[in-house]
């Protein structure tokens, strides 16, 4: 009878640990739905769009659709806000990729270093170092994009996600600076889409990463 008693007992401690193992792992299962804050540090290294902090929230409806908003400030002046829907695709266990539609509203206002370009040789200019030249951009962009990325929920509710995309940006650029004799403006394609003054329509690229924390 004791050693009977001793094996149910077992079997009793063993049934215990594997719910609570079992609880566990679906814990740790992408969530029906969910309410989280999260940051995007990435952003404070932004060169194409400037240098901002980003912050937001997301709602996830259920298992395959979510919603997110994000709004940011730059480090000179200005502001960013975005709005997104996002389509999960079904993946076992903490990871699940998605596809999203984001539209960004930004105004940004900075100044930029650049020098007076010299011509050298045949077709070949240099920077004039002693010819600086310091001015301001005023930048608003509308912009629509999909992107790709995917998700992870992690322990103790904390949530990774990486995404890349492309997208149509409606820009308007206003500076009093003439541009075509500047030395790396003209050099770099990402200063040109993005310091060209005027109005036009340009593509978009996005990349980053979220870090948050799901509140439940």
């Amino acid at each position: 009878m004791l050693l009977m008693r001793k094996i149910l007992i077992l079997f009793s401690l063993l049934a215990v640990y594997n719910g609570y193992a079992q609880k566990k792992i679906i814990d740790n299962q992408f969530p029906d739905k969910y309410l989280m804050a999260y940051i995007e540090p990435a952003a404070a290294g932004d060169f194409f769009n400037g240098h901002s902090f980003r912050g937001g929230v997301e709602y996830g409806i259920n298992e395959q659709w979510a919603l997110s908003c994000t709004a940011g400030s730059y480090f000179q002046h200005g502001y960013i806000i975005k709005g997104e829907i996002k389509r999960y695709f079904r993946q076992k266990g903490i990871v699940r990729p998605f596809l999203a539609l984001e539209y960004r509203n930004l105004w940004h206002m900075f100044t930029t270093c650049d020098y007076v370009r010299k011509q050298e040789a045949a077709e070949e200019y240099v920077a004039d170092k002693s010819q600086p030249v310091s001015y301001d951009i005023e930048r608003i962009v509308n912009q629509v994009s999909v992107k790709y990325g995917k998700t992870v929920f992690l322990r103790n509710n904390w949530v990774f996600e990486w995404y890349a995309g492309m997208g149509i940006r409606f820009k308007s650029a206003h500076t009093t600076q003439d541009q075509t004799n500047l030395y790396y403006y003209n050099q770099s394609i990402r200063t040109v889409l993005s310091y060209t003054k005027g109005e036009g329509i340009w593509p978009g690229v996005l990349l980053g990463v979220k870090l948050g924390k799901r509140l439940f």
